[in-house]
């Protein structure tokens, strides 16, 4: 209700997605996903529908000896039905690193994240008497210094060659 008058609103939205993931080999692993949805709202003022599109793609490959390339791509499109407004935000985040200690346990890497700056925060509020576009700030490109250290060794099953069997 609004100023005594009943207002009704409809929005309905349809998604599915699809992805593929693998692991090559101990030093190749890459991922893809597809998600689409259609988005579609009406009221007694307005009617409108439009399409979300998410694609992500993320690659691991060890190559030189120890030396690890780290990427990843993510793209997010809101398109509407008559292409009057249309946003596309590409992120592209790459790192280069390399395993250390014996065990190859640890990783120091050095990576830019946003490498297109383009990152930004796009929301869509849709209530039954309006619909709001709204960006906010965001964290633009930066460099990112890190150590990652993995505690467990998943090693496929193998017995550890100290352990004793009766």
């Amino acid at each position: 209700w609004i100023d005594s008058l009943k207002y009704n609103a409809k929005q309905n939205s349809f998604s599915g997605g699809l992805g593929l993931a693998s692991n090559i080999g101990p030093k190749l692993d890459f991922g893809f996903q597809f998600r689409p949805t259609l988005n579609s709202y009406a009221s007694q003022n307005s009617k409108d529908r439009y399409f979300y599109f998410e694609n992500k793609f993320r690659l691991a490959w060890q190559f030189y000896g120890d030396f690890v390339f780290r990427g990843d791509f993510n793209s997010k499109t809101n398109q509407t039905i008559t292409n009057t407004q249309n946003e596309i935000v590409n992120l592209l985040n790459i790192a280069i690193g390399m395993k250390v200690f014996k065990n190859k346990r640890g990783e120091i890497s050095l990576g830019i994240n946003d490498l297109l700056n383009q990152n930004e925060n796009i929301q869509q509020l849709v209530t039954d008497s309006y619909i709001e576009d709204s960006r906010s700030n965001s964290i633009k490109r930066f460099l990112l210094f890190s150590f990652t250290y993995n505690i467990k060794n998943y090693n496929s099953g193998k017995t550890p060659a100290n352990q004793m069997n009766p």
